[in-house]
C-alpha cells in the first residue's frame, strides 16, 4: 500500500468558483431602460446581502445613505443597516419583482433589479449575462 500524501484533500475540490461575477452594470451605451445594474445575492437576507453589495457599489454611487427595496423579495428586516455609516432601509413594494433604488448622499441613485437568491443558476447566470457587463474593480470609476 502507497502512502497518501497528507496535502491531498480528503473530499473532491469543488471546481465552482467562490466569486463567479453575480453583479452586472448596463453598459453606458444602452438608452433605454431604467435598471442600472442586475444582482444575484445568494441568500435572502437582506442585511447579510447588502453588506456584501455596499461596497461594489460605494464606487458608482458614493456613500450610500438610503436603500429602497421590495420587501416581497426579502425576508423581514431591521429599518437600518449599519456598516461604516448608518443606511437606511425603506421597504417599498414594486410593480418589477425585486427591484432596489441604492440612494447615494450626493443624489446619486442605481436602481438594481435583484434575482431571486432560490433561481436555478442556469438561469440566473443567462439573466446576468445578458444584464450588461460584470463589476470587476478595474472596471468601477473611482
Amino acid at each position: 500500500m502507497t502512502p497518501r500524501p497528507t496535502n491531498v484533500p480528503s473530499t473532491p475540490f469543488d471546481r465552482t468558483p467562490t466569486r463567479t461575477p453575480r453583479l452586472r452594470l448596463r453598459p453606458d451605451s444602452e438608452a433605454s431602460g431604467y435598471i442600472d445594474a442586475v444582482w444575484w445575492p445568494r441568500s435572502s437576507n437582506l442585511a447579510t446581502e447588502l453588506r456584501k453589495l455596499i461596497p461594489e457599489l460605494r464606487p458608482l454611487a458614493g456613500p450610500i445613505g438610503r436603500i429602497v427595496y421590495d420587501p416581497g423579495a426579502w425576508s423581514p428586516t431591521e429599518r437600518h443597516l449599519i456598516t461604516d455609516r448608518t443606511i437606511r432601509l425603506d421597504p417599498y413594494p414594486f410593480a418589477l419583482f425585486g427591484t432596489m433604488y441604492i440612494c447615494g448622499t450626493g443624489g446619486t441613485v442605481i436602481v438594481l433589479q435583484a434575482i431571486p437568491s432560490g433561481t436555478d443558476k442556469s438561469l440566473a447566470q443567462s439573466v446576468l449575462a445578458a444584464s450588461g457587463d460584470p463589476v470587476r474593480a478595474d472596471m468601477v470609476p473611482v
